[in-house]
């Protein structure tokens, strides 16, 4: 999940490639799914509570969620209709 969220942000920052804010925010979450999924190959990840591990998984379907809605609200790039 960590690999597709990159991708989300990476398609969300060239949805939005005028704001300064958003680009950051995009970069930001790359590099944490990039680290997380570092993270989560390691054997010690594997210990972590349940209950974090539940956390963690929320956290990240919320924040699909919101990747998922940034780039349905992105302006239309072109004029033509399709």
């Amino acid at each position: 999940m960590a690999a597709e969220l990159a991708e989300l942000a990476d398609l969300a920052s060239k949805a939005r490639p005028e704001e300064q804010a958003f680009q950051l925010k995009a970069r930001r979450i790359r590099e944490e799914m990039r680290e997380l999924d570092r993270m989560a190959d390691r054997p010690e990840f594997r210990l972590l509570p349940s209950k974090k591990r539940q956390e963690l998984r929320e956290s990240l379907l919320s924040s699909r969620e919101q990747l998922l809605k940034t780039l349905s609200d992105a302006p239309v790039v072109t004029t033509t209709r399709q």
